[in-house]
């Protein structure tokens, strides 16, 4: 699900408890830095999280923006079971809440290796959307609450997910070492992935005629 490297495909591997808040931490840090430029990715889901080969755990990058969208626009994409779907099949407006809805989901691929609802067929899995119905995720002690709660917009931001994910690290790791483990999403990093973010939309605008 995941593509590591330069576009390789490979399927999800099990990985550490440590392994999976520091990365589902970084996703919520790119998706806030994709905010800054200012944008809604639009279309989060695995197979556009990009696991890099670096350091013990690598580094996620977020990729595809084809989708991005304004807040408040409508979403372009309905890649279920990661998108909010409403009543008549109609996508919502890129918000908070849609942006959340995705990363649920993704967390939820991440710890349990398949997508939610992964034993129904797509148009079932949609009509579960629509009807505002959960995966379960109770069996996930330390990340059940938090899918549950992305899933129903319940957080005012990403970066309130990412502290919630970072208070369930700290209380599992102590203060000190989570400040290394995020030390490692350096300035660098964060740096490039805005400047790749302006370029996608300068080159967007331009196909469009706004420049």
């Amino acid at each position: 699900m995941f593509t590591i490297g330069h576009g390789a495909s490979s399927a999800l591997k099990p990985i550490s408890r440590d392994g999976l808040i520091l990365r589902t931490s970084r996703i919520c840090r790119n998706l806030q830095v994709f905010y800054r430029v200012p944008r809604l990715h639009g279309d989060l889901r695995p197979p556009n999280i990009f696991l890099t080969a670096r350091g013990d755990e690598g580094d996620i990058q977020l990729g595809d923006f084809d989708c991005a969208v304004e807040k408040g626009s409508q979403l372009l994409a309905s890649s279920e079971p990661f998108c909010k779907v409403l009543q008549n099949y109609e996508l919502p407006e890129g918000s908070a809440i849609t942006e959340q809805f995705s990363l649920g989901s993704c967390i939820y691929t991440i710890r349990f290796q398949r997508i939610p609802w992964h034993d129904l067929a797509p148009p079932t899995r949609v009509q579960k959307i629509i009807n505002g119905e959960l995966p379960e995720s109770s069996s996930n002690a330390l990340f059940g609450d938090l899918m549950s709660r992305c899933w129903v917009g319940d957080f005012e931001s990403v970066y309130s997910v990412e502290q919630d994910i970072i208070r369930l690290l700290q209380n599992k790791r102590g203060l000190q070492a989570v400040g290394t483990m995020l030390s490692s999403m350096n300035a660098d990093l964060i740096s490039t992935l805005k400047r790749e973010c302006v370029e996608f939309l300068e080159v967007e605008r331009k196909k469009n005629g706004e420049i």
